[in-house]
């Protein structure tokens, strides 16, 4: 049986996707 991710589980890859969206948009902005 495949457990729910958990709420701290789901918070860092909201996170992390938070950094790479960041980084793609100033990655934009400087080229």
């Amino acid at each position: 049986k495949l457990k729910p991710p958990s709420r701290d589980c789901i918070h860092d890859i909201i996170q992390t996707a938070n950094g790479d969206l960041r980084l793609a948009i100033n990655t934009l902005q400087f080229s």
